[in-house]
């Protein structure tokens, strides 16, 4: 039975410190590792931001905590406009070695350059940790439901390195546990093998391999308590096992170096589900004609899966374009990122995503939904193999129908339904502001196209036609541009 509980002093989204540097980012990289050396990556994500957004708006949010001004010489007037409303919202500034601090005064302006950045981060009120842990990288775990799968990898090699930036170290297996392993850095994972008979560390093998009902994907599974990121992971073993044609998944307890659109880094406390896994588009598929919708297959296969673990009707976590899991259209609680390259005639992909299922802090979890509201919960492993189920069941509803019919189940669990929304016009004249601003209007969002762009309706125009967001990292909805017009 449905229930409710109190969401009123819940974060929508993970708190954010904005940086900027003028565009430096070698100088956002330097500061950006000093916060996060005195500030807990569990609860604090750190974002960059170039000239083009802070002249926006886009940034000013409620998740925003502070912005930081570094190493200023000069700030655009457009750029003074936007930190002037920040403020006024009561927004947080913290200006280090720059010259614009005499263009703000107000109590929420800390430019003291006597005071370090952990004080000025305090008097601002963040939760600045005494003891702040920075977590070790640890030896990663490779497994399968059969142990001749391992072994049948095209490239495995023992005690060697192999790959590419980073590389792996795969040990012999033994029953010698005195063997010295070799020890996992930024640069070389290390990887052990554990046969079924094995359990691996904070993992429930059987409980995944139980409810995983695929032919191929996730038959093989990497797993580790602390790594940098799953896409450095399956990035590794793309570049050593080349050839292998059986995707592994990759999953780990923490990352270290979370990475969301655009660059921003993604929280990855315990109890998110952090995975990742290479896969193989061929160029004869109909996927290879749209890959774009690769990422919109897998979000896919993320929400109809936990809709088919818990079976309630009307579950409201849905899908914000393109790419991201909120629930009731507040509450982030996960999104997908998607590389890829070209192998030849054929696309090459590292599939990655975080879903918070089990953390509450800074924000929400699933299972606080789930168990407040219906009294029950799900495991990470559980989700795990059933988006892999799901994944492979859609992929081949997109090759033997396109990608029309598989745009049935995307619409089911989208948010966007005749929604309304601000769309730029761009001139075919980069100096022609004025025609820009005759194309601006309001639209009516209709759908996908084949290329994975919404198509909207223009209000006042009444002309049909696609947009793709403008590059900001915050709310893809926000500073959709034109692309093209449907005749």
């Amino acid at each position: 039975m449905k229930s409710t509980f109190d969401k009123s002093n819940i974060f929508s989204k993970p708190p954010s410190i904005l940086i900027y540097t003028k565009d430096n980012y070698e100088h956002f990289k330097q500061i950006n590792n000093n916060i996060l050396n005195i500030v807990s990556s569990d609860t604090y994500t750190t974002k960059y931001i170039d000239t083009s957004i802070l002249k926006g708006t886009n940034w000013i949010d409620s998740s925003t905590t502070c912005l930081i001004l570094s190493g200023i010489d000069e700030l655009d007037q457009d750029c003074i406009d936007s930190i002037n409303k920040f403020i006024i919202d009561n927004g947080k500034i913290i200006i280090q070695d720059s010259k614009c601090k005499e263009l703000f005064k107000n109590n929420n302006v800390i430019n003291d350059d006597k005071m370090s950045i952990v004080e000025m981060l305090q008097k601002i009120g963040l939760d600045i940790s005494s003891d702040h842990e920075v977590k070790k990288l640890t030896t990663s775990y490779l497994i399968s439901d059969d142990d001749k799968r391992i072994f049948d990898i095209v490239g495995l090699k023992f005690s060697k390195e192999l790959g590419n930036n980073p590389k792996i170290f795969v040990n012999p297996i033994s029953s010698n546990d005195d063997i010295k392993e070799v020890e996992t850095t930024q640069n070389l994972f290390n990887i052990k093998i554990l046969t079924v008979s094995k359990d691996v560390p904070e993992f429930n093998r059987h409980e995944y391999f139980n409810n995983l009902h695929t032919n191929n994907l996730g038959k093989l599974l990497l797993h580790s308590d602390v790594c940098t990121t799953t896409l450095d992971m399956s990035h590794a073993l793309l570049t050593a096992f080349p050839k292998n044609v059986f995707p592994i998944v990759v999953t780990t307890n923490y990352q270290i170096s979370g990475v969301g659109r655009g660059g921003n880094n993604w929280i990855s406390p315990k109890g998110c589900l952090m995975f990742s896994f290479n896969y193989d588009i061929l160029s004869t598929s109909l996927l290879s004609k749209r890959l774009t919708f690769i990422q919109h297959i897998l979000v896919v296969a993320i929400v109809d899966a936990i809709h088919s673990l818990v079976d309630i009707n009307d579950l409201p976590l849905k899908i914000k374009w393109p790419n991201d899991i909120y629930w009731d259209r507040k509450y982030k609680l996960g999104g997908i990122i998607v590389k890829s390259s070209t192998s030849g005639d054929n696309f090459s992909c590292i599939l990655g995503a975080g879903l918070n299922v089990n953390n509450n802090k800074p924000t929400v979890c699933l299972n606080q939904f789930l168990r407040e509201l219906y009294g029950i919960e799900l495991s990470i492993e559980n989700i795990l193999a059933e988006i892999m189920n799901k994944f492979e069941k859609y992929i081949k509803i997109f090759e033997e129908n396109d990608y029309e019919v598989f745009l049935e189940s995307y619409y089911k669990y989208w948010l966007h339904k005749n929604e309304e929304v601000f769309v730029k016009g761009v001139s075919s004249i980069d100096s022609d502001t004025d025609e820009d601003d005759k194309l601006n209007e309001y639209c009516i969002i209709k759908g996908i196209n084949e290329y994975g762009y919404l198509k909207v309706l223009g209000k006042s125009s009444g002309v049909s036609f696609c947009v793709s967001d403008d590059g900001n990292t915050f709310d893809m909805m926000k500073g959709l541009i034109k692309t093209s017009v449907h005749v």
